[in-house]
């Protein structure tokens, strides 16, 4: 037996580290994958080198190309297809390596006697717990295919919401790479150069100039402590939200951000209700639907108060008035979910309220994009017009100086 160091990602996306004994590296990837830990990193203890496991589920797969395989396979079982000669199928016309090798491993396991649940849950770097429990109910319920399709739709859902969510903030992002770029020219390239001529200039430089040149001499010479500073404040605050009060203190301060604080919200109220309605309709109980859909929401404040009405409820309540006493739930949620709870269409009335909460969401991006670029254009000027008049004002003074002359 060996010791091995080991990093991991769980199901939530966090890295975890630890210890394992087993007899090599192959050994205690697959112990770790039987834990729900996908693993990134293993190291020999003993030869102090680190050795990245080649195993076949060491790569994921994107949830577009997940939502389209999992509808290609309902719309197999729906026209009649035993489920074994579906997933023989799937196997043989996926084009992605991954999917392939997930689709025979899945087959041959239901060859062997598992549940279609069971073998999709040998394979926690592909299938969620809300995945297995989707297909679990609908195994039980015999609509499978209907549930392969709401899981589509579920993915399908998610993927253009996040996709919305980068796509606006991707010009912001451009912005400030070009603003600094500008700025580390200037003052590492230009303002250097320009040193020279102002050491001839007879008088006090103005002071925004003195403060230039400043910061130019402190890049050059101490730019390697910048950049030691900032990779140890990167990993000190990825590290630190990586914990559980880390993590608490970093979702709390997401919901309190101007501008943003509304966009958050309604992204997480639209994964909340998509969720819940999609296991809802798929014949998860409302108390596990609850506890699966607190995983997925992507925020522990959010996560605390959806357990909290799971145990509410358990001690007798409705989720609509456990939902309506909530400060993070608008009231529109709740009395929905009233309406729902009164008609027997829970399901219905969560689908109802993602559709307008992801609308919601494009609109609010929308807003926050028309709104970011003024602001971003106005202080890209400020700042490069600002460094260009410290360059420029000693100059324009030489000048004038010359030409009393």
């Amino acid at each position: 037996m060996k010791k091995f160091n080991y990093t991991a990602k769980n199901e939530n996306g966090d890295f975890v580290s630890g210890e394992i004994d087993t007899i090599n590296e192959s050994s205690a990837a697959k112990i770790l994958i039987t834990k729900k830990l996908y693993p990134i990193e293993i190291k020999d203890i003993e030869k102090g080198e680190l050795s990245f496991e080649k195993v076949p589920f060491f790569k994921g797969v994107s949830r577009k190309k997940k939502a389209v395989a999992i509808r290609q396979l309902a719309t197999l079982i729906n026209a009649g297809l035993p489920i074994t000669q579906s997933l023989e199928t799937m196997a043989k016309e996926s084009t992605d390596t991954k999917l392939k090798d997930v689709f025979n491993d899945v087959l041959h396991e239901v060859e062997g006697g598992s549940s279609l649940a069971q073998a999709f849950s040998k394979h926690p770097e592909i299938f969620s717990n809300l995945d297995i429990s989707l297909v679990t109910a609908g195994e039980k319920s015999g609509t499978l295919d209907k549930v392969l399709k709401r899981m589509a739709t579920q993915m399908e859902k998610e993927t253009q919401l996040i996709s919305k969510v980068r796509g606006a903030m991707v010009y912001p992002a451009i912005i400030l790479v070009v603003v600094v770029g500008v700025v580390v020219l200037m003052l590492v390239y230009v303002l250097p150069k320009l040193t020279v001529l102002y050491q001839d200039f007879k008088g006090q430089l103005p002071i925004a100039t003195r403060i230039m040149i400043m910061i130019s001499d402190f890049l050059k010479n101490f730019w390697w402590g910048i950049a030691l500073a900032l990779v140890s404040f990167v990993w000190g605050a990825r590290y630190f939200i990586k914990t559980p009060s880390g993590r608490k203190v970093w979702d709390l301060t997401k919901l309190k951000i101007p501008g943003f604080k509304i966009l958050l919200m309604k992204i997480y109220l639209a994964r909340f209700t998509r969720t819940l309605g999609t296991l809802v309709g798929s014949g998860v109980s409302v108390l596990d639907s609850l506890k699966i859909t607190a995983d997925s929401v992507g925020n522990v404040i959010y996560k605390e108060d959806v357990l909290k009405t799971s145990s509410e409820i358990r001690g007798g309540g409705s989720l609509s008035n456990s939902l309506a006493n909530s400060k993070l739930f608008p009231s529109v949620v709740a009395q929905m979910i009233r309406v729902g709870e009164q008609t027997g269409e829970i399901d219905n009335m969560l689908d109802s309220l993602a559709n307008y909460y992801e609308e919601e969401v494009d609109n609010a991006i929308k807003s926050l994009s028309t709104l970011i670029e003024p602001f971003i254009i106005i202080f890209m000027g400020l700042v490069v017009g600002g460094i260009l008049i410290a360059i420029m004002t000693p100059i324009y003074n030489i000048s004038q100086v010359i030409f009393k002359k």
